[in-house]
């Protein structure tokens, strides 16, 4: 019962580490770019990184995001938000490099308007998403 105990205590003292490592990045911009937007948020974040985005905000993008090698999870405050391809543009690129491969969270967000010649809302060559 003690090795187990240990076992128990060394594993939600790793796993506390990781997680109090991340960071909350907030979005309260609407704009494609800039301070307080989803693009700043996004290319400040670290791998495990967390970006929530203002209650009912929509986003308006005009390119696609890429994520490469990260893990990354985007979440709609109360009420949600939106991201807005304005129907120009295709919305998330998920990318792997050197065997590594990115993963994207999404909660409580709705997609819209996003346009793309090949693949759909997230276009990913190995990466994962999750949604919710």
């Amino acid at each position: 019962m003690k090795k187990f105990s240990l076992l128990v205590a060394v594993v939600s003292t790793i796993l506390f580490a990781v997680v109090s490592n991340a960071e909350v990045r907030f979005v309260t911009s609407n704009a494609d770019s800039g301070e307080g937007s989803l693009r700043d948020a996004w290319f400040a974040s670290a791998s495990g990184d967390v970006i929530e985005i203002q209650e009912g905000l929509e986003i308006l993008l005009d390119s696609v995001m890429s994520v490469t090698n990260k893990t990354l999870t985007v979440r709609g405050l109360g009420s949600g938000a939106k991201v807005n391809g304005q129907g120009k543009t295709g919305m998330f690129f998920l990318r792997s490099s050197w065997g590594q491969k990115p993963v994207l969270r999404f909660e409580n967000i709705t997609f819209t308007n996003g346009y793309a010649k090949v693949g759909g809302v997230i276009v990913t060559d190995g990466g994962g998403t999750q949604g919710s």
